[in-house]
């Protein structure tokens, strides 16, 4: 397959595996993949990605226990001081 044809295919490989392409545009990608070896490992690559992703847990640290009194102590306004001037 030529780079041109190639590179329209490639940035349809990440929703074609995802199976969020329409039934027409995941058919054409489907019928290029068939003759376009080096499409196929692109997916086979992107699916390997994706796998291991799926298994990955982001790093979420725990919060603290005053965490939110600390947050609502930044946020909200200092009290004007009894008969200051504005």
């Amino acid at each position: 397959m030529t780079r041109i044809v190639c590179k329209r295919y490639s940035a349809l490989l990440g929703p074609y595996s995802e199976g969020t392409l329409s039934p027409a545009e995941a058919a054409r990608t489907e019928a290029h993949l068939k003759e376009c070896a080096a499409c196929r490992a692109d997916l086979a690559t992107l699916q390997q990605v994706a796998h291991l992703l799926r298994g990955c847990k982001p790093a979420v640290p725990e919060p603290s226990a005053d965490l939110w009194s600390r947050i609502q102590a930044e946020i909200q306004p200092a009290a004007p001081a009894y008969g200051a001037s504005r």
